[in-house]
């Protein structure tokens, strides 16, 4: 084959953008091989000294690994597809609690915001907008059938998302240490508002950025895992209270019933 005529900075693009891929951090899963066989095919098709200087730049950037579950690669080409075509899909949802609902939906864009990729699209039976998480769609049929075309929200649509996710400024920063892998607390947990760090086999640190402390800690306890709260006491105070409240309706609760027993 004959050379790759890259400039500079167009090698650096194509290096950089590989690595991230090959260390998992596109958020597609299984292509990570790939890319790592792209970026040495490169290396052989670039003149000696881009070549080099691709070489150097793989070795010494070392990007964290994805820990964060990936999308499918047949998911994201199919609707991909059918946002380039303007064609309407069918497809199959698995909601946070794990119970899969089929959906029919107009897609719009795909958009990777934090470390997910989101499908923003109308949905035809609710009739309104809605952010679907790749990695939670099983399957997609197309229809090669198009849609009427709306007018979308305005403004970046990772922006769009970001304000829907976090409902207006992050005012607190929190710190929880959980009892369990980083890959199982990625997996049960509904969002990312923040950074997940391994800690060893079994343990996790998850760092985040809020805007209601109530809020975080019923995502936290929603996992279903055991975790312990680093900090702030704010935050400590406030799950306390929280679950001291829900601790009392379920002692009303009983109570209510044993009165109405007698």
């Amino acid at each position: 084959m004959p050379p790759l005529l890259l400039e500079d900075d167009e090698v650096v693009a194509a290096t950089l953008g590989l690595r991230i891929v090959a260390a998992g951090l596109g958020g597609v899963e299984g292509v990570e091989e790939s890319a790592e066989r792209a970026l040495a095919r490169l290396g052989r098709v670039l003149p000696s000294r881009l070549a080099r200087r691709a070489s150097a730049l793989t070795s010494a950037v070392e990007p964290e690994r994805r820990v964060w579950p990936g999308v499918r690669p047949r998911v994201l080409t199919d609707l991909g597809e059918a946002v380039a075509d303007g064609h309407w899909v069918r497809m199959v949802h698995r909601r946070g609690d794990g119970r899969e609902h089929r959906r029919k939906v107009d897609p719009y864009r795909l958009v990777l915001s934090g470390r997910r990729w989101y499908l923003f699209a109308w949905d035809r039976e609710r009739d309104d907008w809605r952010t679907f998480r790749l990695d939670r769609i099983t399957g997609v049929t197309p229809t090669r059938a198009p849609f009427p075309r709306r007018e979308l929200p305005e403004g970046p649509l990772a922006d769009h998302l970001e304000r829907g996710f976090r409902g207006g400024a992050a005012r607190h920063t929190v710190s929880v240490l959980f009892d369990a892998s980083a890959e199982e607390v990625a997996a049960r947990i509904v969002r990312i508002d923040g950074d997940l760090e391994a800690i060893g086999p079994d343990r996790a640190r998850y760092t985040a950025r809020v805007d209601s402390h109530e809020w975080l800690a019923i995502v936290l306890a929603l996992t279903g895992l055991s975790f312990t709260v680093e900090g702030p006491e704010e935050f400590a105070r406030s799950t306390a209270a929280l679950a001291d409240r829900l601790h009392r309706a379920v002692e009303d609760s009983g109570r209510a019933r044993r009165l109405d027993r007698g």
